[in-house]
């Protein structure tokens, strides 16, 4: 489906819409983890399907997401039981 821009009246699909809203989910989680980005970043990076492959974009968000989660909670669950750390400690 092509739609077009009312103002410009440039021409894009919704599947442009979703990459870039997908981008600006990625770049909002940069801008959240700061100096900390590189870490996880790489971190993400260990969930590639192949040796020489890379994530995916909504998989990433996906992750960044939950890593957001639990840099502000500082809690997370394993085998139905709940634990409690620090920022330092997830670092």
């Amino acid at each position: 489906m092509v739609l077009h821009c009312p103002v410009c009246h440039s021409k894009y699909t919704v599947d442009d819409l979703i990459r870039e809203g997908i981008r600006d989910d990625l770049i909002d989680l940069a801008a959240f983890f700061g100096n900390v980005w590189p870490l996880v970043n790489e971190y993400c990076d260990c969930f590639r399907s192949g040796q020489w492959g890379s994530v995916g974009e909504k998989k990433k968000v996906r992750l960044l997401q939950e890593l957001k989660t639990l840099f502000e909670k500082a809690e997370f669950e394993c085998d139905g039981k709940r634990y409690r750390t620090d920022r330092a400690s997830i670092l």
